[in-house]
């Protein structure tokens, strides 16, 4: 599935809703939402929407060991999506500060790819300012 930005994306509306949903303090009505999301899309369906729905999943579970089973799925969804799919929503980051984070993060990301550079990047959370 190949979208742009100015197509609508049910699966990502419903994934942001349900990501909001999260951030605003409802997190198991949250995580029941992509869960049945995860269902619907299935283990071999559009890598952009497993990747980005494991990501937030995973950030919804207090227990390590939950949280790291769907990071792997991120990953792995991440391995199999391909830069056409990545880039069809780099432009429809907002012009904000989380828009800012993410756009900086890509840019260090592919610079550490091709310098082959493995220390942490300099905006990674934790990292010393």
């Amino acid at each position: 599935m190949s979208t742009s930005p100015s197509t609508p994306d049910p699966t990502m509306d419903a994934i942001s809703a349900a990501v909001l949903r999260g951030c605003d303090g409802d997190t198991e009505s949250a995580r029941r939402d992509l869960l049945s999301l995860w269902q619907r899309i299935g283990a071999a369906g559009d890598a952009f929407h497993r990747c980005t729905l494991a990501h937030y999943l995973a950030d919804l579970y207090d227990d390590p060991a939950e949280s790291l089973v769907w990071d792997v799925r991120a990953l792995d969804a991440a391995d199999a999506l391909t830069d056409e799919r990545a880039q069809d929503h780099m432009s429809a980051l907002p012009d904000d500060p989380y828009g800012d984070t993410i756009r900086t993060a890509v840019h260090e990301v592919r610079q550490a790819i091709a310098d082959r550079d493995t220390a942490p990047r300099a905006s990674a959370p934790g990292t010393a300012r």
